[in-house]
């Protein structure tokens, strides 16, 4: 790649950061209270971290359980998607909470 094509592919994730939901590298107070809601909202973390997964309402519920308390029991049918919900949410908790 060439230097020109490094810097504007910068340039848009720098643009994308500061028109979305992200802050900036320095502004580390905005960032704490980002982690702290993603922390709370672990269903909104995972639709827009993991951008093509798409969460059924069942899920956003266990999702959001599994991100607010430490203890959670979860009784579905086969074919639910339990164990990846499961992973994908313990991927989520491993980004969140540094050194898990």
């Amino acid at each position: 790649m060439s230097e020109a094509s490094i810097t504007r592919a910068e340039r848009h994730v720098k643009l994308k950061i500061s028109q979305g939901r992200f802050a900036e590298e320095k502004d580390y107070d905005l960032w704490a209270k980002q982690i702290n809601f993603y922390r709370d909202h672990l269903d909104i973390f995972i639709e827009e971290m993991f951008s093509p997964i798409k969460l059924k309402n069942k899920q956003k519920v266990v999702a959001r359980a599994f991100g607010r308390s430490s203890d959670i029991k979860i009784v579905d049918s086969r074919g639910a998607g339990k164990s990846w919900l499961i992973a994908l949410c313990c991927i989520a908790m491993c980004i969140l909470y540094p050194g898990t």
